[in-house]
């Protein structure tokens, strides 16, 4: 699932367009040029029923979009969710039935000089696929 993610959001022009080919799993290669992306799996129930597992999946993944300006990392964010808010189809070799936005955040410092670190908006989205 990771890998056709990926792939699906480095298809679609609105993304590329703000992030380029900086989107990666667990960690961002260090000297990368921002604005990009990170996701990672933050939970991976699985369903069952009597007979064993129901066979659908539905992973949690959380994405953080990194870079110097808060307007660049809002518009990388925008760009991701709007590919995958609601999408029902094929994601490569994946059936995805249904991707769904759980939750969205500005994450900050939390401190007035802390100007040499990067803007950060996070969001977690439910992948629910056979």
């Amino acid at each position: 699932m990771e890998e056709a993610l990926v792939a699906f959001l480095l298809s679609k022009t609105a993304v590329t367009a703000k992030l380029g080919n900086r989107i990666w799993w667990d960690r961002a290669p260090q000297g990368q040029k921002r604005v990009y992306a990170v996701l990672q799996v933050i939970g991976s129930p699985r369903d069952y029923t009597m007979k064993g597992s129901d066979g659908l999946k539905a992973p949690r993944v959380q994405i953080d979009v990194y870079g110097d300006r808060y307007g660049d990392v809002a518009g990388g964010m925008r760009a991701i969710l709007g590919e995958l808010d609601g999408y029902l189809g094929m994601m490569g070799p994946i059936s995805v039935q249904g991707i769904f936005i759980e939750d969205e955040r500005d994450i900050g410092s939390g401190r007035v000089d802390d100007t040499d670190r990067p803007f950060r908006k996070s969001a977690d989205i439910k992948i629910f696929h056979s």
